[in-house]
């Protein structure tokens, strides 16, 4: 990387909640009642990526390959487990399959 931070403008951010209130009134419109859900996943995205922005700033101030290292170790464990934990259906290994790929 070259050092510079990458910034959302107030414009950008706008664009990104009209699609959202967009799809809620399409849900709204055709009777669909996705609108809890649909509010509370983009409350859940904006607290996720924050956080996950806040763990990574953490980890690229130590430049150490160790810190690295297990932060992505933690990271892959953790997907692995939530991959096995979504979806209806699924087999024994799931879990595994999904932390490996």
């Amino acid at each position: 990387m070259n050092g510079q931070e990458l910034t959302l403008s107030a414009w950008q951010v706008g664009i990104a909640a009209a699609l959202i209130l967009v799809n809620g009134a399409l849900s709204i419109g055709l009777g669909l009642g996705l609108e809890r859900r649909l509010a509370w996943a983009a409350v859940r995205t904006v607290v996720q990526l924050l956080a996950i922005g806040f763990v990574l700033e953490w980890v690229f101030a130590h430049a150490y390959w160790m810190v690295v290292l297990g932060v992505v170790t933690v990271m892959t464990l953790i997907a692995g487990h939530a991959t096995g934990s979504r979806g209806a259906r699924g087999y024994a290994g799931l879990r595994i399959d999904g932390t490996l790929s």
